[in-house]
């Protein structure tokens, strides 16, 4: 590839990562705020538009983009860990309290993510075995 086109491409990747993270925060929403309910389903438009659209990527890609899309998803669902910041309800400091809370409210979703992203990952290499010629046969 030329250098303009990997620059192109890689503009249009971190795109397609936001918009992955984008969606993941609006699709989590409705699980905070119950009022939003319909933004849950029409924050997957994009997500689902374009992994039945796109090319058979790479296994690093699709991780990529199953990890965002988690994340952040985690993230929201998992954000009422900051409301429990002083934590003086079971006597810890606020220096021991603020690391509980940061790990549990980075930490948790980090692991939820990369432990859902082999989804996405699995969609990739579906889509890989269907390209491929097979011969049986029964041909």
């Amino acid at each position: 590839m030329k250098q303009r086109e990997k620059k192109a491409f890689r503009k249009t990747s971190v795109i397609h990562f936001f918009l992955y993270a984008l969606s993941g925060v609006l699709t989590a929403l409705p699980l905070v705020f119950e009022g939003l309910w319909p933004l849950g389903w029409l924050s997957m438009i994009y997500v689902l538009y374009h992994e039945l659209t796109r090319e058979a990527g790479t296994y690093k890609g699709a991780y990529l983009r199953g990890l965002c899309f988690f994340y952040f998803y985690t993230f929201v669902v998992f954000s009422w860990f900051f409301s429990l910041y002083p934590m003086d309800f079971i006597g810890f400091d606020p220096q021991s309290a603020l690391i509980v809370v940061l790990l549990a409210a980075f930490g948790i979703p980090l692991l939820q993510s990369i432990a859902s992203a082999p989804n996405c990952h699995a969609r990739a290499h579906t889509q890989l075995q269907r390209r491929r010629t097979t011969h049986t046969p029964f041909e």
